[in-house]
This record gives C-alpha cells, sequence and structure tokens, in this order.
C-alpha cells in the first residue's frame, strides 16, 4: 500500500493551523496548498463553521484521492463546505455527500452547481453529487462501488455507529474520518475506540483542536465494523450551525 499521510497534533489550547504547519515543517507543499489553493478565497464566503484547520485536513487527506475511479462519500452536507473542499482538493473523484435537511441541501446544491453564494458573492463551481437521503437508508441499500474515503459529520448520537459500518465499505488504503471528535459527543469517541479494536491500533489521523478530527486508513487484515445499536436508532440528523442569514437566489 501507498504510504498515506499519518499525523497526531494539536490540543485544546493550541492553534489547529498552527499545529498543521509545525507538523510539516519541510513539507512546503502543504503551506503551500494552503496558501494557494482555492479554498484559501473561498472558505470565508462559504456557509459554515468548519474550521480552516479542519479543511485543510479534509484537503491533504482528499487529495490523495485525486484520481479518476476513485470514490469519496460524505454524511452530513450541511451547507457543503467540506465536501466543496474536498471536491476542491480531489476533482478527478467521484464525490458524494448525504443530507436529510432540504433547506441545507438547496444552499449546497446551488452553491457547488452555480458557485452563487449570495447576490454578489460567487466561488468556483466544484463537480458533486448531493442526495437529500438518510445516510441509513443509503447505507442499507448500497451495492457499491467500494470508497476510497469516507468523511462522518451527521448524527453525532447513536447514529455515528450506523455511519461507521461504512468502514465496510472501504478500499485497502481508503481512510474513514470522523469529525467532533471529543468530549461533547460521546458516540463519536465510541466509533473511534472501538475501531482502534477492530485494528489494533490509535488512529492514524489526529487532530486534537478546533471541533477535533480522528480517522483510520483501512489495512488489509482489518475486522469488520459490526453495529450493536437498534435500526430505530437509524438517523444522520446534522448537528446544527449557527443559522446564517443567506438569500435563496
Amino acid at each position: 500500500m501507498t504510504e498515506m499521510i499519518k499525523f497526531k497534533c494539536g490540543d485544546w489550547y493550541s492553534s489547529g493551523l498552527r499545529a498543521l504547519m509545525n507538523e510539516f515543517p519541510d513539507d512546503e507543499c502543504f503551506i503551500m496548498d494552503l496558501l494557494d489553493c482555492p479554498i484559501k478565497f473561498s472558505m470565508g464566503k462559504l456557509p459554515g463553521l468548519t474550521t480552516l484547520s479542519n479543511l485543510f485536513v479534509l484537503y491533504i487527506i482528499a487529495r490523495q484521492y485525486n484520481e479518476k475511479g476513485k470514490n469519496i462519500l460524505e454524511i452530513g452536507t450541511n451547507r457543503g463546505k467540506s465536501s466543496y473542499t474536498m471536491a476542491t482538493a480531489a476533482p478527478r473523484a467521484n464525490l458524494t455527500s448525504l443530507e436529510i435537511e432540504k433547506d441545507n441541501w438547496l444552499v449546497a446544491k446551488r452553491i457547488h452547481e452555480t458557485g452563487k453564494v449570495a447576490e454578489s458573492i460567487t466561488v468556483p463551481p466544484v463537480k458533486t453529487n448531493l442526495l437529500l437521503i438518510d445516510s441509513a437508508k443509503y447505507l442499507a441499500s448500497y451495492e457499491g462501488p467500494n470508497l476510497d474515503m469516507v468523511f462522518v459529520d451527521g448524527d453525532h448520537g447513536d447514529g455515528v455507529l450506523i455511519d461507521a459500518e461504512w468502514w465496510n465499505h472501504l478500499n485497502i488504503g481508503g481512510c474513514i474520518l470522523f469529525h467532533d471528535y471529543h468530549g461533547m459527543f460521546p458516540k463519536v469517541i465510541e466509533a473511534i475506540e472501538r475501531l482502534e479494536k477492530l485494528c489494533g491500533r490509535e488512529p492514524d489521523i489526529q487532530l486534537l483542536t478546533d471541533c477535533c478530527m480522528a480517522g483510520f486508513y483501512k489495512e488489509k487484515g482489518d475486522k469488520k465494523w459490526r453495529t450493536r445499536v437498534s435500526s430505530t436508532s437509524r438517523s444522520t440528523k446534522v448537528v446544527p450551525e449557527k443559522p446564517l442569514d443567506l438569500p435563496d437566489s
């Protein structure tokens, strides 16, 4: 398997962006990507509370899969900031994002397809497949293809233990990454701890600041995920963000 980007950096009292820059002091490409990629110019225009350090992690992980035939899945589109970042990083890949709130879905769809954020604010359009569907229902009927990256940022309760089943659909070398890996969301921590036991190792990716993220690359021999929660708990309701006044067109 090609050597993938792995790191553990940051803490509750540090800047996530500074921690990432300290983690890769000799890799000018990371810093240049951060400064020069379109996210610098568009991230401030896009609705959502995802921090720059979180977007940076998504960008450097997703770009590893910037190849035709690679497949990326996001659970929880919200208004499309994270999926915009991944689509910018990996424009050759197929990116699908799932959302259950119609208002969020419509905003993300407009921005991604037209680049129009508001009357006088535009960004470059990106190619994504945004679906208005519960991730558990999508999972139950999913027949492929296998995935190369999964970003889990939907239901932060029992539903995250359902969404962790996407681990079983990852290719070897694929990555599953969880957002909001901290004490406010114990079920997210539980999902990571269970994956640690399945894999027999700590997370390959850990950003321990700015909402925190953790994830694993799938290796040959890793065990399958088995869900323990009731099917009635299946939900992907997105953790609400601070409302943002945006025109519909």
